[in-house]
């Protein structure tokens, strides 16, 4: 594949479809680099503190398919975000790891005391199964407990971001190996937003594999082995792109392709789209003119 061809066309085609939003190309580079905080959630809280990671953990967790519609994680300014901000604070201890290990004898205490005070009974029992340990809350709160339990481990805040980048590309499947429902696409989705030093790390969600799978990248769509191969595969496009392009980083081309797939330019009031049809579109189009 020409990949000058591949991405000078492909960055043609998203500006072209950032001003059919009314997002000009200036505004546009703005997706392309980690806001460390990512946005007014995050800018609340900017120590460097263990107690700010597990607040980005409690936030990534639920960064995921329906997780995001049952957690409902207080991301606004809004007074009922406010009101379920104070809520979740209180009942993760202000995202002490030490003080929520103190407080709950386990993720089941906590799981209860989660339910109880944000109105969860009903929705904790109705899991496919019909078993509670099934449900989204559940999930959830053995994650956050795990998650204290995890960074208790370190000293600092510090300590926690040099073994990451002592593990380099391995260190999503670290984390999704010590963090029960993490998974390595939210292992990468909090990695690559701690700040720039991550920014070589795309999250492999279900837009970049089946883009990178529809081209014939990878060989996989899904599970582990296909989340691994497109970091890999992320990482090999974005050191060929350098060549012509120094500003190039797997966050950026991550956003490009995003960008692309659901056509939501979020920092400027932008519609969710949810479907396949804008990225099979892109594939179709790219396809013709690299000759693949």
């Amino acid at each position: 594949m020409d990949i000058k061809l591949f991405y000078e066309k492909t960055y043609e085609y998203l500006v072209e479809k950032a001003k059919n939003n009314n997002v000009n190309e200036e505004k546009l580079q703005e997706y392309f680099t980690p806001k460390t905080g990512n946005g007014e959630i995050f800018r609340k809280r900017p120590e460097k503190t263990l107690n700010n990671l597990l607040f980005r953990l409690a936030f990534h967790t639920q960064n995921s398919g329906q997780k995001k519609n049952v957690i409902k994680f207080p991301t606004t300014n809004s007074e009922y975000d406010t009101t379920r901000e104070n809520l979740f604070s209180e009942i993760f201890c202000n995202y002490d790891p030490a003080n929520i290990l103190e407080t709950y004898k386990n993720g089941d205490e906590l799981f209860n005391r989660f339910i109880c005070d944000l109105g969860y009974e009903k929705l904790s029992k109705k899991s496919k199964t019909g078993d509670h340990k099934k449900s989204i809350p559940y999930k959830y709160c053995n994650s956050i407990y795990s998650s204290a339990s995890f960074l208790l481990q370190f000293e600092s805040y510090d300590e926690v971001i040099s073994k990451l980048k002592s593990l380099g590309e391995f260190s999503p499947i670290y984390l999704s190996y010590e963090l029960p429902e993490f998974g390595i696409a939210l292992a990468c989705d909090f990695i690559k937003e701690l700040d720039e030093d991550f920014n070589d790390f795309p999250k492999p969600d279900t837009h970049i594999l089946e883009f990178l799978f529809d081209l014939g990248l990878i060989n996989k769509k899904s599970g582990d082995e296909a989340k691994y191969k497109a970091i890999k595969k992320m990482k090999e496009l974005v050191d060929d792109i350098k060549q012509f392009d120094n500003s190039m980083t797997s966050y950026k081309l991550d956003k490009i392709i995003w960008l692309i797939s659901t056509e939501y330019f979020y920092n400027d009031n932008g519609t969710k789209n949810s479907g396949n049809a804008k990225r099979n579109a892109f594939v179709k189009y790219i396809k013709n003119i690299c000759k693949i």
